[in-house]
């Protein structure tokens, strides 16, 4: 079973196009329901292959063109508007005056399978039409659902609680040295992790943005602690460079907070390290690509 969306001319163009009987429709490919176990048994693939060599010059849709051409005379047609609406179809319907016009509440009434073919998808930002919020709530069925799995929502309220104990945990480890959260992290680099970096680095690393990398990098230019060091053969790159006393006050910050993390890390079991590290960096990596997706959405 399958629909067909095109009307009397058009279907005699393809009949004729196509070398079929004038009873065969053409056929949309988009939504159809078959008989799996009578197909694998009188579907020849030979004859498909043979046909296809024999008849590409006349093809325009290559499975539509070959589905009706071979088997459109065992195909049961049934209604588009329910079973394969589109807005492309709702245009076409709508454009007949003698019809009564069909507008969402009877989408909702009488269609059961909707079908965006064609460039003109809700997902994208060019969409015209009305089926879009069929979309937009399906989506958030989807959504709540996903959600009301009680299990999975337990143990992401767990992790998010644990994160931000983590981040209470260094909040607590650094409030006596006056000094912000942020400023903690870019000695952090300096100090603890082998490399040289700029500004941009330090903003790709710790996701902060370039003003208040700017601003913290600039006070402590202007204390002396460290300077800022142009690559030669660039056009404004800029290497952070630590002076004596920048290395002395920023190891006096961050190695004791270096130590206590090395030192639980070391207590946990080995498995428990390899399973913590590629974990969180995997979960990390998928919820990154949920926000983009929400984002395009």
């Amino acid at each position: 079973m399958a629909c067909t969306h095109t009307k009397k001319f058009l279907s005699f163009i393809n009949q004729v196009r196509l070398d079929v009987g004038e009873n065969v429709p053409y056929i949309n490919t988009g939504i159809m329901m078959m008989n799996l176990p009578l197909m694998r048994n009188e579907v020849n693939l030979d004859d498909i292959r043979q046909y296809a060599n024999e008849n590409k010059h006349r093809f325009i849709l290559p499975d539509q063109d070959i589905l009706t051409a071979l088997y459109g005379h065992r195909v049961k047609v049934v209604d588009a508007l329910k079973y394969n609406l589109s807005d492309r179809g709702i245009d076409f319907y709508n454009a007949d005056p003698s019809h009564e016009k069909i507008d969402l509440d009877w989408v909702r009434n009488n269609t059961v399978i909707v079908h965006y073919y064609g460039r003109n998808k809700p997902w994208k930002g060019f969409y015209i039409g009305i089926l879009d919020v069929l979309y937009e709530e399906q989506l958030a069925r989807n959504r709540k659902r996903r959600y009301r799995n009680n299990n999975i929502k337990k143990q992401v309220e767990v992790i998010n609680q644990q994160l931000k104990e983590l981040v209470g945990i260094y909040r607590g480890a650094v409030s006596h040295l006056n000094i912000s959260d942020n400023e903690f992290w870019i000695w952090y680099s300096l100090i603890m992790m082998d490399g040289e970096y700029s500004q941009q680095d330090i903003c790709n690393m710790w996701s902060f943005s370039k003003q208040t990398v700017n601003t913290i990098i600039a006070h402590l230019v202007k204390k002396e602690l460290i300077t800022l060091e142009i690559v030669p053969g660039t056009r404004n790159r800029k290497i952070i460079r630590l002076t004596e006393e920048g290395r002395k006050y920023g190891e006096r910050i961050v190695l004791p907070v270096a130590e206590a993390e090395q030192s639980a890390f070391e207590k946990l079991p080995d498995e428990d390290k390899n399973a913590f590290t590629c974990v969180l960096g995997k979960y990390i990596e998928i919820l990154k690509g949920e926000f983009h997706e929400t984002a395009d959405r």
